[in-house]
């Protein structure tokens, strides 16, 4: 088969109006440090790693970056798979609470999770919702003041990179298959829900372990686990490219040491990110399968990068 040129693969397009909007003001977290000009200077600094080592930037004049040049074999490679990985774990249990799998899950976290995160994360952390007053209001600062409501939209603004769904017919993908979701109504890169629940998973153990260290000791691997497992299970069901995650932790990663005074948030996020389902998964690939690993080199360098002590 002729090898696609990386301007046959199209960009996603616009966002819903509203979407759009947030993104192009490019509002940093409330909590930022360093004031508006370092916000725009870490903000392209990051841009600029992601369109080198793991996806372009889209303008009227075309693909533009580093990234330009393995997209098409990165794409390919990552349509391979979503199927493996959804084949090991779409069905599976999630971990070991209550006999409820990854395809609920994501149902769940689909829908609901627009209007109350709470709930999954309790599934996760049984007794953890009461044992702290305001669990829902942490959850909602982490979106709104560690975040920012639209920093996943501000970066897919600029990378457009279009949906696994989109690409698979373009790209002659046997054997993949997503799953309905409406939150999937964006670019695909960054993953919005696998940035989001790993920041809401930091913020919970941050106040956890400040309000009382023997409770953020108790619950550490379970917000671990739901923190990553969220935007796992979004790869599992068809509706983002494994690499979209890997940019979403680099984006975190680069992301927490100017919204915490906290120490230990690093070293959790990073651990979290390396005990996942989908980074042992990619982990084995990559040092088995010379595909993979040829595709990843680049966006696998930067995450390892990015993961290191600050």
């Amino acid at each position: 088969m002729k090898e696609l040129e990386p301007e046959q693969l199209p960009p996603y397009g616009f966002m819903w109006k509203d979407w759009q909007a947030g993104a192009s003001a490019n509002a940093p977290p409330s909590d930022w440090k360093g004031g508006a000009r370092k916000w725009r200077q870490w903000f392209s600094a990051t841009l600029g790693l992601l369109r080198d080592d793991v996806w372009p930037v889209y303008s009227a004049r075309g693909w533009k970056g580093g990234a330009r040049a393995h997209m098409v074999a990165l794409t390919r490679v990552d349509l391979d798979l979503i199927r493996e990985f959804q084949e090991a774990y779409l069905e599976a249990e999630a971990g070991s609470f209550g006999g409820i799998t990854h395809r609920a899950y994501f149902d769940l976290e689909d829908y609901d999770c627009t209007y109350n995160w709470e709930k999954p994360i309790g599934q996760y952390c049984a007794g953890l919702s009461g044992s702290t007053s305001d669990f829902l209001s942490i959850l909602e600062h982490a979106m709104k003041d560690k975040l920012s409501l639209f920093l996943a939209e501000q970066f897919k603004m600029h990378l457009q990179r279009p949906r696994p769904f989109q690409a698979s017919m373009l790209l002659g993908a046997r054997g993949y298959t997503y799953y309905w979701a409406k939150t999937a109504v964006t670019p695909s890169a960054i993953s919005g829900h696998a940035v989001q629940a790993a920041m809401m998973a930091c913020h919970a153990y941050h106040r956890l372990h400040r309000h009382d260290a023997e409770l953020g000791t108790r619950y550490r691997k379970a917000l671990q686990q739901w923190g990553t497992d969220c935007g796992d299970r979004r790869v599992m069901a068809g509706v983002h490219y494994p690499s979209d995650n890997v940019s979403s932790w680099i984006v975190l990663l680069r992301l927490v040491d100017h919204v915490y005074d906290d120490r230990l948030i690093r070293p959790f996020a990073a651990e979290a990110i390396r005990n996942s389902l989908l980074y042992r998964f990619l982990e084995a690939k990559v040092r088995t399968d010379p595909a993979v690993r040829d595709a990843y080199a680049k966006p696998w360098a930067c995450l390892r990068t990015a993961m290191k002590p600050a």
